[in-house]
């Protein structure tokens, strides 16, 4: 409490640089108003420090003002729409904020027909609204988004990110209908980006990878609903080499969850030491600030020991994951069971009851991964 102004401030860490960017951004503002300076470039830089502060609608009414000052310029509408993006994702995909954000691409594109970003943009907000449809209402927004990409890539052909969003979209558009020849278009693409970027952009570069893992992973699942028993297996084959890519570009790249479905890519294909080998390298890469990871790679290792007949090291494997993430309740309730099977009811009944526990007042937040990788 500052008692010579009788006001009460509360600050939590999290929000502390929010809060110091926006004040910085006040100041500005205020200190060139009282000089009756500001400009349509003032108020576009002080939306970028809104926008690069998480404060999204602040950004967005920045921008109007740099806007309403020059209406003819076409990057202050891409800027605003990116903002408004951001500001529907964090709404929980707002559809009115969507709405406006595919409002302010359009507008962009009017304003400058040469520009690929805005055709970008419009497909991202697209793909984000779609996620709220279903069936032939979401294929319909979807084909709007692959349209708006293709223009994209077309104005631009070496436009990486816009690539990386073309093979997305043409990957969940062909998991939707079942269109094999989508899922080549998809791959094209991903494969389109990694010939331009360069190997110094390993962030990129894994984005990339991923997505064409991911890619590969449905079109192996739907040719294995379809009982193409064979080619489903070659693509499986082809997603695991894929996975090394994203692998081997190194620590800067989002490897962990690329990590776990090699793993169990090799698990499907019944490559069994290839899996143990790849949950190893997992285990190896996990983060010491993030035990339910290193705590679920063992798990799923202790499950295809187990399927190899290794009942002794499967159970080494739960104990490991058990001291890793000590409050992680899957971990001891399958510890329990395998020490069951293995007649060791005491040592079970005291897993097994610990798991109890901690479900009961909550267990260690979990890594989120799902084993197929498919989208709904």
């Amino acid at each position: 409490m500052d008692e010579r102004l009788g006001v009460v401030i509360v600050f939590d860490l999290d929000s502390w640089e929010i809060f110091a960017a926006v004040l910085l951004a006040m100041l500005s503002i205020s200190a060139r108003a009282l000089a009756d300076e500001m400009t349509s470039n003032d108020w576009f830089l002080i939306g970028q420090e809104l926008y690069g502060a998480g404060s999204y609608e602040e950004a967005v009414a920045a921008y109007d003002e740099a806007i309403a000052m020059e209406p003819d310029k076409g990057t202050l509408q891409f800027f605003k729409g990116n903002a408004l993006y951001a500001l529907a994702m964090a709404s929980g995909f707002d559809l009115p904020i969507s709405a406006g954000a595919i409002d302010a691409y359009e507008e962009a594109v009017r304003l400058d027909p040469t520009s690929a970003k805005p055709w970008w943009g419009k497909a991202r907000v697209l793909s984000l609204i779609s996620n709220s449809l279903e069936g032939d209402e979401r294929a319909e927004v979807m084909e709007k988004a692959l349209s708006a990409i293709k223009m994209a890539t077309e104005i631009d052909p070496f436009f990486v990110d816009a690539w990386i969003c073309r093979g997305r979209i043409l990957d969940e558009l062909a998991a939707l209908t079942r269109d094999f020849c989508r899922y080549d278009q998809s791959l094209q693409a991903y494969e389109r980006a990694i010939e331009l970027l360069p190997f110094s952009d390993a962030r990129s570069l894994a984005l990339a990878w991923d997505g064409k893992v991911v890619a590969l992973s449905h079109l192996a699942q739907d040719l294995a609903d379809g009982d193409e028993g064979e080619e489903d297996l070659d693509i499986r084959e082809e997603a695991a080499f894929a996975h090394g890519g994203v692998i081997g570009l190194g620590s800067e790249s989002p490897g962990l969850e690329v990590r776990l479905k090699r793993a169990r890519g090799f698990a499907n294909l019944g490559r069994y030491d290839d899996a143990i080998d790849a949950y190893d390298e997992a285990a190896d890469a996990a983060p010491e600030d993030l035990p339910a990871y290193a705590a679920l790679v063992l798990v799923e290792k202790a499950a295809v020991l187990l399927e190899m007949g290794e009942g002794g090291r499967s159970l080494a494997s739960l104990k490991e994951a058990t001291v890793a993430d000590p409050g992680n309740a899957t971990a001891w309730r399958k510890r329990g069971d395998l020490l069951s099977a293995l007649g060791r009811r005491s040592e079970a009944e005291a897993a097994r009851s610990r798991a109890r526990e901690l479900e009961e007042k909550g267990s260690s937040p979990h890594f989120s991964s799902n084993s197929t990788g498919r989208r709904n």
